[in-house]
Formats: C-alpha cells, sequence, structure tokens
C-alpha cells in the first residue's frame, strides 16, 4: 500500500505524485520486497516443520522447541530485511525541468546513486543474484523436496493404517493428518505461485535485453504483471486456507473480532475434516 500510495497523492498534488512515484525505489521498495521474502521464509520453515514432524516425530520434539523456532525465525528476519535493505541504496530520486516554461509542475525520475557506482559489482551480486534469485530458488527448492517428502509419508502411513485393521487410528493422529493437509495446501499455493517469479528472475539475468527499455520490453512488461499478481494472490490465500480448514484458527478469530470469552463460542462442525483440531 505504501508503494502505491503515490497514486492518491497524484489526485491531489501532481508534482508530489511524481515525486513519490519514484522515491519508493529508495524507500519501501527494500522493506517491501524484505517482507515478501520473510513470508516466503515463513512457508519454508513451515514447510520443512512438517516434513520433520511426520519423517521423525520423536526427534521433532526434542529439535523444534519454542526457543529454538523463535531463533530461526527472529534469525531470517534480520537477514532476510538486512539485505534487502541494499535495494534502497541503489536509486536516489532527482528533479527534471519542466517541459515548458508555462508549466510550474517539476517531474522527478530515479537514478543510480553514487553508492551503486562506486560499488557497482557488490550491489548487483547482491540484487540480481542473491536477492531476485538464491533466495526465492532455495525457498522454492526446499518446499517442493519437503512437501513431497511429507505427502508421499502420510501416504503411506494412511495407506498403513487401512491394511492393519485390528489399528485404531487415534484422535492426535487424525489431528496430525488434517493439519499437514492444510499445510500442504498452503506449500502447493506457494509453489504454484511462486514458480514464475523465480522463473523471470532466471531469465531476467540470462537475456540481457530482457529489460523495460529492451529488445524485449513488452514481454517483460506482461510477465513482470504476471509475477506480481501471482505474488499477491500467494499472499493472500493463506488466511483463507487456514479459516476454511482449520476449526481452532476459525473458533478464534470469532472469539478475537467478536470479544467473548473463551469456552462460550459454539463448536463449529461444519468442516468435519478440520473440526477435529
Amino acid at each position: 500500500m505504501a508503494a502505491k500510495s503515490y497514486t492518491i497523492v497524484g489526485l491531489f498534488d501532481e508534482e508530489a505524485g511524481s515525486y513519490w512515484q519514484q522515491r519508493y525505489l529508495n524507500t519501501v521498495l527494500g522493506p517491501l520486497g524484505g517482507f515478501l521474502n520473510v513470508s516466503n521464509a515463513m512457508t519454508t520453515v513451515i514447510a520443512v516443520e512438517r516434513c520433520i514432524c511426520i519423517v521423525a516425530p520423536f526427534r521433532a520434539k526434542r529439535m523444534l522447541k519454542t526457543r529454538y523456532m523463535a531463533f530461526v525465525i527472529l534469525s531470517l528476519y534480520i537477514y532476510v530485511l538486512g539485505v534487502f535493505g541494499f535495494l534502497n541504496v541503489k536509486y536516489v530520486t532527482v528533479p527534471l525541468p519542466p517541459n515548458d516554461a508555462s508549466s510550474n509542475v517539476t517531474r522527478y525520475i530515479s537514478r543510480l546513486s553514487q553508492f551503486y557506482v562506486r560499488n557497482p559489482v557488490f550491489i548487483d551480486v547482491v540484487c540480481n543474484y542473491l536477492l531476485a534469485v538464491v533466495i526465492p530458488a532455495t525457498s522454492l527448492v526446499v518446499i517442493i523436496i519437503t512437501t513431497s517428502v511429507t505427502v508421499n509419508k502420510l501416504r503411506a502411513s494412511l495407506a498403513w493404517k487401512r491394511q492393519e485393521t485390528t489399528a485404531v487410528v487415534t484422535s492426535g493422529e487424525r489431528r496430525e493428518a488434517a493439519v499437514t493437509t492444510m499445510l500442504v495446501m498452503v506449500c502447493c499455493v506457494y509453489v504454484i505461485c511462486m514458480t514464475p517469479s523465480v522463473t523471470l528472475a532466471f531469465v531476467r539475468n540470462l537475456i540481457t535485453d530482457f529489460l523495460p527499455t529492451g529488445r524485449y520490453c513488452n514481454a517483460f512488461k506482461v510477465t513482470t504483471a504476471l509475477v506480481h499478481t501471482c505474488e499477491v494472490v500467494n499472499s493472500s490465500t493463506n488466511f483463507f486456507i487456514y479459516f476454511f480448514r482449520g476449526t481452532r484458527y476459525r473458533t478464534t478469530l470469532r472469539r478475537l473480532c467478536c470479544c467473548t470469552k473463551e469456552g462460550t463460542t459454539k463448536p463449529d462442525v461444519t468442516d468435519a475434516s478440520s473440526s477435529r483440531f
């Protein structure tokens, strides 16, 4: 919202709108990309945690303690946001003189900063490879592997339970299966929505003319718009997955929004598969 607020500002002040349209490159672009990738990193943590719980449940109790997970999450926040902070020092906003003497509106453009001019190799490696390729691609590969392992292990476990007619499925096992199914859905949405983003990052680094002003400018604009749409969809669907698949999540949210006391909310039995947790 902060990145696109210049469209609202421009309705009231054209010059201010032009200024903030360029200024966001060295103000909110870094945090925007940082928080987006922190969200992606959290999805990766969820996928790894669920895979460990399914493959080695006894080790998971020792490995996945609250303080360990809190340390991992805090480290991810600091690392990702810190690295994406370099985007804010790549550009500077400079004014352009009016096109004609009768116009008093000053236009603004973004240019490469002196810091970038002095350190082009370092900034290019960080922005073009580490930020655009390594972090998203690593998250995508880890999620694909861990989700595949989780699904295969869960299928094998359920098949074994069906063969063992004397085996009784406990409520805890049903709850774990329901939680795993929900988180696998989250990971699948992530893989579908973020694959175009990672692919575009590789293409941008392999094809030199794949730029807004290059030979393939039209293809660049169309694919970039598609990638941004997929990223927004990925960021918007998790809430609905948790809400419709998790009764505990749904009940807690209703209690918070309606300011009701714990225990006064009626149990939700609309979703048999998710009402077990």
